[in-house]
């Protein structure tokens, strides 16, 4: 019989807060599902939020073998960083040589069958030739290159919009700079080590395949089942938003842009802003900020709608497919829309532009039983067949 399935996330995703932690948990989920004995590896002192019995208990509830956890000794943090500094480790997530040693003592003690890597930052933890015989899977949330370049090519942008008031192209909703940068050949070389490539939007499938000559790129696109709770669609909007550039830039966009157009409309138009955004949260008497929300469910149950007006990142919009799954419209630009199950005037809206987008929320703002129309549509959406265990059961040997 195959061993076990290793799988490795630097974070704890109990309770999921990010978009990395659903797709964990999906994983996860669809690995079971298939009947795999699943292992997670993790860490303490990479982890967004602290490991606690609880969580260990919560992922053991889902079917998981066994949670190790990587601790730190005293002092190991002064020589790992010394040795990042040694090893000119700023570019890529730092994978210690006592993480690689804990790790490979753990592969040795469970004998996987196939070990899951989540991210190209953590690849330092495989020595490949070492572990040839395993089937080494690479799950990619995004193309890690790609987002750098997109970071700081927006973090340009919003300097020189601060400074001097223009704009330019940071608003340009269908990011044509950013269409032109492409993976570094460091990332690329990376998942051609691996026997299979997990890519989580068909745009990143078709490109891996394009410049990958040795693995195998397969297409697992993000899922949340629905999440049953009373919607009463008669509060403000909401808007999903971490504390990354791409929803810095959406903030701002919004504000400055999209909201010249609804209140010229709805002067009344209220948004309800979840997640911490740190200096973003410019203070507007359209906008209420309610920072993290441990239970979206208490935020979506009243909302009326959400609001996605991020254009820039690669990968997926979780954004989009979490308000879906609790009986949420969505209104959303094209190029964010197109990698998600979000379908005009059927379970939200998609704009073309910023003009659009704004008429889109009038027209929402104004129809509350359109909002429920929608987002019941947009909920039984998501109760359709989720293919992350059959194509998972096409990678891994069980």
């Amino acid at each position: 019989m195959t061993g076990p399935v290793l799988v490795y996330f630097p974070h704890n995703p109990c309770p999921p807060r990010t978009g990395a932690h659903r797709r964990c948990l999906q994983m996860l989920d669809g690995l079971v599902e298939i009947g795999a004995r699943v292992h997670l590896a993790s860490t303490r002192h990479f982890s967004e939020q602290p490991w606690t019995e609880d969580a260990v208990g919560a992922l053991q509830a889902r079917g998981l073998q066994h949670v190790w956890l990587h601790r730190r000794f005293r002092g190991q943090a002064r020589l790992e960083r010394w040795e990042a500094r040694y090893r000119g480790c700023d570019e890529w997530h730092f994978c210690s040589w006592w993480l690689r040693r804990w790790f490979e003592k753990l592969i040795h003690r469970l004998r996987p069958g196939s070990i899951v890597i989540n991210y190209a930052v953590a690849d330092q933890l495989l020595d490949h030739a070492r572990f040839a015989g395993i089937r080494r899977i690479m799950e990619m949330p995004d193309l890690f290159s790609v987002n750098s370049q997109m970071n700081a090519g927006l973090e340009q942008r919003i300097k020189h919009f601060v400074k001097t008031g223009q704009v330019g192209d940071l608003f340009d909703v269908d990011f044509h700079w950013g269409e032109r940068l492409k993976p570094a050949e460091k990332e690329l070389a990376i998942y051609d080590q691996y026997n299979a490539v997990i890519a989580i939007s068909r745009r990143e499938q078709a490109l891996l395949k394009k410049h990958l000559r040795h693995v195998r790129v397969e297409w697992i696109p993000m899922h949340i089942p629905a999440i049953a709770c009373e919607n009463a669609y008669d509060a403000p909007p909401v808007f999903f938003a971490s504390g990354n550039k791409f929803n810095q830039v959406g903030l701002l966009l919004l504000l400055n842009e999209v909201l010249r157009g609804v209140l010229a409309k709805c002067p009344d138009f209220q948004i309800d802003v979840v997640g911490d955004l740190g200096q973003f949260a410019i203070p507007s008497r359209n906008v209420r900020y309610l920072g993290y929300v441990p239970d979206l469910s208490d935020v979506c149950r009243n909302a009326a709608f959400a609001i996605c007006p991020v254009f820039a990142g690669t990968g997926q919009q979780v954004k989009i497919i979490e308000a879906m799954a609790h009986g949420l419209a969505v209104v959303a630009f094209r190029r964010a829309a197109l990698a998600s199950p979000l379908r005009h005037g059927e379970n939200g809206f998609i704009a073309e532009d910023i003009d659009q987008f704004a008429m889109c929320l009038v027209d929402l703002w104004r129809n509350r039983v359109l909002c429920r129309q929608l987002g019941t549509t947009a909920r039984a959406t998501l109760d359709a067949a989720d293919s992350t265990a059959s194509a998972l059961r096409s990678l891994v040997p069980i």
